[in-house]
C-alpha cells in the first residue's frame, strides 16, 4: 500500500488483498461492489490509528453508487482492536446513513488511556444540505494514570456545507470531579460565532464567547485554582494556579486585545513559573500597534534554562509606546528603554540598552533605530 502513499497524502503500509464482485448499470450512474479482503501489517503513518489496527484489518461488505449518491451495506473494518460498520445511503434527496465504531481497548491509541470506547455517527438530512450527529461513550477508562469510570460526548450539526449550526456537550466523571462542557458555534456570514463556551472540571472552569468576521470579538476566562484538575484531559501532570481574563474586540476594523492574568506555581512537563502576572492592552495590534500595561514572571525555567526575571513596562507616548523591558538569565542582567512607532514600516527607537555581569557593564553608546526590511 505504500505505492498509494503520494495520493493519500500518509505514509501508507501493509499488503493488501482485495476480491470485489461488481454488478449493475455503469449507464445509469448504478454500479455495487461486494467486498472481501484483509491488509496484513497495516499502517496509517499516525501512531495512534496503527496501534489499534494491529497486525491484520479484515474487509467486508458491499458499497454501491447511486444517482447522485453512494450507499453502504453492512461496510465492515475488522482490526485487532477496532470494529467499525457502516450501513445507509445518501443522496442528492435523502440521506441516511449510520456508522458504529468499537474501540475495545484504547491504550492501544495512547499509552497514557484506558477503557474502552462506543462511537456512534449518523449522516441524514440529504447530500445537498447534510446534518450530522455523534455520540461517543467511554467506560471504564483513564487517561494519565486518572480513572474516568465515565465519559459522554454528543456533537450535533445541521446544514454542514450552507448555514452551519453545531453544538457539542461533554459529561463525566475525571477522578472523583465532576466534568461539565457545551460549546455552540455557527456560521455567522463570511465568519464564525461562538455563542457558548462552558467547560468545568472540578473547580477549574473556562467559560467565554466570540465572533469572527476579519476580526475577533468576544472574551475568554479561565479560573484554575489547580491546574492539575486538567491533567487527565490534557495527557499530562500539570500544577499550579492559573486566573486568565482575556477580551478581544474588531472596533473601527483593528484587532484589540486586553489581557489580565495571573499564575503562580505553574508546572507542565519540563516547564514551570514560579509567579507570573500580566495586565497589557493592545489596541489595534495587527496595523498601528499601541500598548499600555505591564507582565512580569520569576523563576520561568524550560528544561535546563532559566530565566529568574523578566518584566514588560509599556505606556502611551506621543504617537507611539514607551517601553521598558529587563531580564535577568545566566547571570546577566539586562534592561533596556525604547519607542515603538507604527506607520507603513514598523520603528522601534531603542534609547538605552545595558547588561550587567560579575560586576562589568556594557551599555549601547548611542541610540539605535530598528526597522524591518521593506516588503
Amino acid at each position: 500500500m505504500s505505492r498509494f502513499a503520494l495520493l493519500a497524502k500518509r505514509d501508507l503500509r501493509g499488503a493488501l488483498t482485495l476480491t470485489a464482485a461488481l454488478s449493475g448499470a455503469p449507464s445509469k450512474g448504478s454500479i455495487k461492489a461486494v467486498l472481501s479482503g484483509a491488509v496484513n501489517a497495516p499502517s496509517a503513518g499516525l501512531a495512534a490509528i496503527d496501534g489499534l489496527l494491529g497486525c491484520r484489518l479484515a474487509l467486508s461488505g458491499a458499497v454501491e453508487t447511486l444517482p447522485g449518491g453512494v450507499s453502504f451495506d453492512a461496510l465492515t473494518i475488522n482490526g485487532e482492536f477496532m470494529q467499525a460498520r457502516a450501513n445507509g445511503a445518501a443522496t442528492q434527496e435523502k440521506a441516511d446513513i449510520a456508522a458504529q465504531i468499537i474501540l475495545p481497548d484504547l491504550h492501544r491509541a495512547d499509552a497514557r488511556l484506558t477503557g474502552r470506547a462506543n462511537i456512534d455517527a449518523k449522516l441524514s438530512g440529504s447530500l445537498q444540505k447534510p446534518d450530522a450527529a455523534l455520540d461517543m461513550a467511554v467506560v471504564d477508562g483513564g487517561a494519565n494514570g486518572r480513572p474516568i469510570p465515565k465519559l459522554n460526548l454528543h456533537a450535533r450539526a445541521q446544514d454542514l456545507l450552507g448555514t452551519l449550526v453545531a453544538s457539542a456537550s461533554l459529561d463525566g466523571t475525571v477522578d472523583g470531579r465532576a466534568l461539565r462542557g457545551r460549546v455552540d458555534a455557527a456560521r455567522a456570514g463570511t465568519g464564525w460565532k461562538v455563542d457558548a463556551v462552558d467547560i468545568s472540571i472540578g473547580r477549574a472552569s473556562l467559560k467565554g464567547s466570540a465572533t469572527y468576521d476579519g476580526g475577533a470579538t468576544g472574551r475568554l476566562t479561565l479560573a484554575a485554582p489547580d491546574l492539575d484538575d486538567f491533567s487527565a484531559l490534557a495527557l499530562q501532570k500539570l500544577g499550579g494556579a492559573l486566573n486568565a481574563d482575556i477580551a478581544f474586540d474588531s472596533a473601527s476594523g483593528g484587532q484589540n486585545l486586553t489581557i489580565d492574568a495571573k499564575g503562580a506555581g505553574i508546572r507542565a512537563q519540563d516547564a514551570s513559573i514560579e509567579r507570573f502576572s500580566a495586565k497589557l492592552s493592545g489596541r489595534d495590534l495587527l496595523r498601528r500597534p499601541a500598548l499600555d500595561g505591564m507582565g512580569a514572571l520569576d523563576n520561568l525555567r524550560v528544561g535546563k534554562e532559566l530565566i529568574s526575571s523578566a518584566s514588560l513596562k509599556a505606556r502611551p507616548a506621543g504617537a507611539g509606546t514607551a517601553l521598558d523591558v529587563s531580564v535577568n538569565a545566566r547571570g546577566f542582567a539586562v534592561a533596556g528603554a525604547a519607542m515603538l512607532t507604527p506607520g507603513e514600516r514598523m520603528r522601534v527607537d531603542l534609547s538605552a540598552l545595558t547588561v550587567q555581569r560579575d560586576g562589568q557593564h556594557l551599555a549601547s553608546p548611542r541610540p539605535t533605530t530598528i526597522t524591518p526590511p521593506a516588503a
